[in-house]
């Protein structure tokens, strides 16, 4: 099986100042890349994206995890004049599952066994 490469995903950050963070899920089928404000969920396999990107352009992204099934993605999102939050979402949809405010910038995110 020919495999395709996410070589294209290496220009998503470019012209910007933003730190890439990438992460996979337990068995590998599912990859989120962050930079910026910007997170996409791709399809390991095929190299596709999985729905759209989620972004936010009033916050910056200082961390990002999936769990390990691949289906909740947790942001950790920062903005000078706005509250820090940590935001879990559907992985693919995009869709808010749950909300987190917090005073504190979190640098890294895990999802605990059984979560």
């Amino acid at each position: 099986m020919r495999r395709r490469s996410l070589m294209p995903l290496a220009g998503l950050a470019r012209g910007s100042r933003a730190v890439v963070r990438e992460i996979r899920d337990a068995d590998g089928r599912r990859l989120a890349l962050g930079y910026g404000a910007t997170v996409q969920v791709y399809d390991t396999a095929t190299g596709e994206p999985l729905g759209g990107p989620v972004t936010d352009e009033s916050r910056r992204l200082s961390a990002i995890a999936l769990d390990a099934t691949g289906d909740r993605l947790a942001l950790s999102r920062f903005a000078t004049d706005q509250a820090i939050s940590i935001d879990v979402l559907d992985a693919v949809t995009g869709t808010m599952r749950t909300t987190f405010p917090t005073t504190d910038d979190i640098g890294v995110l895990a999802f605990t066994e059984g979560d």
